[in-house]
């Protein structure tokens, strides 16, 4: 780049650069939700990354428990593809340019080539950073256990998933220590989406894109 600021994570990825009209990804929130809670958040502007607490094999998935439509604040809980809330660590990210710029005069700002906000470190109030590792485009697995990655230690998107009750799932399993049929590459995160038509389950590919990632410098 000729100008401004560029940032890589310890991976060679892009977290920040200035010179484009990209935005970075800022932490707003980070957490637990326990098996008898859950969490409000908007979900067409910020970002649910979730793992299981346990290290058994668990499937996970949104439900949302009141009425409205996702552009506002909703209340959703994580469920398995049982229908029985699951608990959970998440993170809450937002786009820094969605965010307005703090005015306190202190720390470090950055502003992209169109002018909108990249990067502002007062919105981070200790919540930590946090790096995209793997990504799946919309449309790439066929529905029925597809790996995606080996480290049970990372978040997985949650905005694109859906739990209902027994008949419908779209979301992530956590394997824990199963390596057998049906996890075909051994221990780690999969996908896993389905509608149960007629007693039977209606495998399908993704409907949007999968997101993995991890705390700290990756």
């Amino acid at each position: 780049m000729a100008y401004g600021a560029s940032v890589l994570g310890g991976n060679g990825f892009v977290q920040l650069d200035s010179s484009t009209t990209n935005s970075g990804l800022t932490i707003i929130d980070a957490g637990s939700i326990s098996s008898s809670g859950s969490i409000t958040f908007t979900k067409s502007t910020q970002f649910l990354f979730c793992r299981p607490t346990s290290s058994s094999t668990t499937t996970i998935g949104l439900t949302q428990t009141s009425s409205g439509a996702t552009t506002t604040s909703q209340t959703f809980e994580v469920r398995n593809r049982q229908g029985s809330r699951v608990p959970v660590d998440y993170v809450l990210g937002q786009f820094s340019s969605s965010l307005s710029a703090t005015t306190s005069g202190y720390g470090i700002q950055v502003f992209n080539s169109d002018g909108d906000l990249a990067f502002d470190s007062e919105q981070y109030n200790g919540d930590g950073g946090f790096g995209l590792t793997d990504y799946v485009p919309d449309g790439t697995f066929a529905g029925y256990y597809n790996f995606i990655d080996n480290d049970q230690t990372k978040y997985a998107l949650m905005n694109g998933t859906f739990a209902y009750q027994t008949t419908s799932f779209i979301g992530i399993v956590y394997s824990g220590s199963a390596s057998t049929a049906p996890y075909s590459s051994g221990t780690g995160i999969y996908y896993l989406g389905y509608i149960t038509i007629f007693n039977g389950a209606s495998y399908f590919p993704n409907w949007g894109s999968i997101f993995l990632g991890q705390g700290g410098s990756v």
